[in-house]
């Protein structure tokens, strides 16, 4: 039976015999067409394949389609020329009936997987879209419904009248755009022109002079303010960076503070880098870093730039080419001193001679690059003799049986650079020529390593390959010998330890905080007991109003907790650890 709503069932009964009803199988009511003037209520198919047109409770027409297949829905269609078409869909068939003259089959499309009614040219006329089983492509059936095609084919042919109101309209509209955009250009143009005399305005109040701010070619300097000894950047990678090094002396009676190197990338929208400053001095490893970025008259500095490979690696373009400047202060003035361009290609990072530890060359700026790229740990080594053995020279004793090499500059430099694949590759070990540690037996050096866990290896690797006795802790241990033949190897443990006694003044601080803390919530609780007030009898045994004794004397215990917690922290900060 039809499964319709209840005020459509009373709607169809009024337009068909009851004695149908049960055969009904789809049903569509007629559109009343106003340029057509046929007499029809309703469009039914029936369970036997009969499609019936009714005309007040009467039949005025009537076809057929196969009896073995059932209706499952009729659509009324009307091409441009107002002519009325039935399309009956019964199962994977699509029947078009015409309704002209003659009601009968106009075009019957077996086999589909499925079909719409669009709009698909959107001039307002509906048309047939089909998809069948054996083609995904979806066709359109043309305006008189007798043939199906591609949309682009059926399309061509359809000609639209210039015309038409909205058609105007939207020509209107667009112009109106069009002019809007090329307004909003000029407008965006100018924002930039004023950006650009905004940037060159407060360029030149921080640097009003301009032969200050470039390089002379002829003498190598920058307008007195600094001597550049590397006129041209040195550019080479060391353990994954990409090192950029300038090499300055200050000739300025000021010092130059807040030294950084700016670079600007033209093909590439952020570079990720930091900028190192080492200070020249007379003792290994020759190069110091200053924390504090401040560049002291008269005196040798470099200007590290370090730039991670990955900026190279992960990026789709074949180079990198920036620019870039020095950034200093000096009498409470700002100064830009721009450098030589800087272009680095996918090429050059492929070489040997573009990584330091793989070239046959090693000068100062190999040490200045693996300073520049590692961290910096103390260790002491102590040598634990057997009879018969003279002194070793740890330097030699390194490079013999761990693989490393000595600068030639200074024998207390040894580098590991013989196989990138080895596990203390670019470690770089210092040895100083000045003894800082009491004990004799005790020999200092500086272990530079890109990651901690080079340290361990490099500790395990001496105790394998090297066959001597030798005994590696920090700086901040003592070693104490289990027999009596050893025991000139004890070194002195401090019975004083300051360390804790810094961390017993910081307890204290924070044990006189928790009791001022304690004793204003005693005395706000006190308040609140006195106080006659409802809203803050309701409050207590539930929670504590701070401001009870009022705000001053909360601001005063505030005042007396920062200066408790500042006693303490100083005590720390101040605490020396042993030597």
């Amino acid at each position: 039976m039809l499964q319709i709503p209840d005020n459509v069932r009373e709607d169809l009964m009024r337009l068909v015999p009851s004695s149908i009803f049960e055969e009904i199988a789809c049903f569509v009511f007629y559109d009343n067409h106003p340029r057509d003037n046929r007499n029809i209520d309703v469009i039914i198919c029936t369970y036997s394949g009969k499609i019936k047109e009714y005309f007040q409770r009467k039949e005025v027409g009537e076809s057929y389609i196969p009896s073995h297949l059932k209706a499952d829905k009729i659509i009324i269609l009307r091409n441009s020329a107002c002519k009325l078409f039935y399309v009956v869909a019964a199962e994977d068939h699509l029947f078009i009936f015409k309704r002209d003259d003659i009601f009968d089959v106009h075009k019957t499309v077996n086999e589909i997987k499925s079909y719409t009614i669009e709009d698909v040219a959107c001039t307002g006329q509906p048309c047939l879209k089909v998809i069948y089983k054996r083609d995904a492509r979806p066709l359109i059936c043309n305006d008189k419904f007798d043939g199906l095609g591609e949309q682009s084919l059926l399309l061509s042919d359809i000609h639209v009248d210039e015309n038409v109101p909205i058609l105007n309209d939207l020509k209107r509209k667009l112009i109106e755009t069009q002019f809007i955009l090329k307004y909003k250009e000029n407008i965006h143009q100018e924002f930039i022109n004023l950006r650009q005399m905004t940037t060159l305005i407060a360029y030149q109040k921080i640097n009003p002079n301009f032969d200050d701010s470039v390089f002379k070619s002829d003498i190598k300097d920058m307008a007195g303010a600094l001597r550049i000894k590397t006129s041209t950047p040195w550019v080479k990678m060391c353990n994954k960076n990409i090192v950029i090094i300038l090499e300055i002396i200050n000739d300025n009676e000021n010092a130059m503070e807040d030294v950084h190197i700016l670079l600007h990338s033209t093909n590439k929208p952020s570079l990720v880098y930091s900028t190192k400053l080492f200070q020249k001095t007379n003792i290994e490893p020759f190069w110091i870093e200053s924390k504090l970025q401040t560049v002291e008259c008269n005196k040798e500095y470099a200007i590290i730039a370090v730039i991670d490979i990955k900026e190279m690696k992960e990026n789709v373009i074949s180079s990198i080419e920036f620019s870039g400047v020095l950034v200093y202060k000096a009498n409470r003035r700002e100064y830009i001193l721009p450098f030589e361009p800087v272009n680095i290609s996918t090429l050059q990072t492929m070489g040997e001679n573009f990584d330091v530890l793989s070239s046959d060359i090693i000068d100062p700026y190999t040490v200045l690059s693996i300073l520049s790229t590692t961290q910096k740990n103390d260790l002491y080594l102590r040598h634990v003799k057997v009879a018969n053995i003279s002194e070793l020279h740890i330097p030699d004793t390194f490079c013999n049986y761990l693989g490393m090499e000595q600068i030639q500059s200074s024998p207390n430099i040894v580098i590991h650079r013989n196989s990138p694949y080895h596990i203390l590759h670019s470690v770089m070990i210092v040895f100083p020529s000045e003894k800082k540690c009491q004990y004799e037996q005790v020999k200092e050096f500086s272990v530079y390593t890109r990651t901690p866990d080079q340290i361990i290896s490099l500790i395990h690797l001496i105790h394998d390959a090297v066959p001597y006795r030798m005994v590696i802790t920090t700086p901040d241990h003592r070693i104490v010998a289990k027999y009596e033949h050893l025991k000139k190897y004890n070194e002195e443990l401090s019975t004083t330890n300051p360390q804790q006694k810094g961390y017993v003044e910081y307890a204290n601080a924070m044990l006189n905080q928790t009791e001022m803390l304690i004793e204003h919530l005693n005395d706000c609780m006190v308040k609140m007991n006195e106080s006659k007030v409802p809203e803050i009898q309701q409050k207590i045994g539930q929670e504590i109003d701070v401001l009870a004794t009022g705000l001053s004397n909360f601001q005063k215990l505030k005042t007396n907790i920062l200066q408790e917690e500042s006693r303490g922290l100083k005590c720390l900060r101040n605490h020396a650890g042993p030597d």
